[in-house]
């Protein structure tokens, strides 16, 4: 095995090291965030015993994503590596479909967690009465500015990423 064969393995492992890596993060944001809207949601003695979970909950969550997103982007910038430089014709045509067909259900899943996550903060906020205030309102739009913003940025980030293998490869 040659050195370019090496670096091709290496790099192969990496990716399926780092899809590892997302998949943890996935299932831990999963089940913090579960957690908390769980404690946030508990009454003892009829008042309400941890409302600031409730709050912490999108927190985790948007973090959770931003590493996430961060996981994600790895995969692509390797993947996208090994279309210009492996010499595997088969593995090249591979990457370069699932570059033009990238799964949205990573990214569906995702918008729909953080809404439920914001809908559920929400609704156990009310139903424990605990009253809405304006700073309220600001912690929960800050929040779903900040994880609207990653979402536009990593599809941005990604597509260039692909256009430019795409001169890349057009131009050797």
């Amino acid at each position: 095995m040659d050195k370019a064969d090496s670096c091709v393995e290496r790099l192969l492992d990496e990716m399926l090291e780092t899809q590892k890596r997302r998949h943890r993060l996935d299932v831990l944001k999963i089940v913090l965030v579960t957690v908390l809207l769980g404690f946030g949601g508990l009454k003892t003695t009829g008042q309400p015993a941890f409302v600031a979970a409730l709050y912490l909950a999108p927190l985790v969550a948007v973090f959770f994503d931003l590493l996430i997103t961060g996981e994600h982007f790895s995969i692509g910038r390797i993947g996208a590596f090994l279309r210009i430089y492996q010499g595997d014709p088969a593995q090249q045509q591979w990457q370069k479909f699932v570059s033009q067909h990238r799964g949205r259900f990573f990214i569906l899943g995702s918008v729909a967690f953080m809404l439920l996550t914001y809908v559920g903060a929400i609704a156990l906020l009310l139903s424990v009465n605990h009253p809405l205030r304006w700073h309220d309102a600001a912690w929960f739009g800050v929040l779903l500015l900040i994880f609207v913003m990653v979402r536009i940025q990593s599809c941005g980030v990604l597509g260039k990423l692909d256009k430019d293998i795409e001169k890349q490869s057009a131009n050797p």
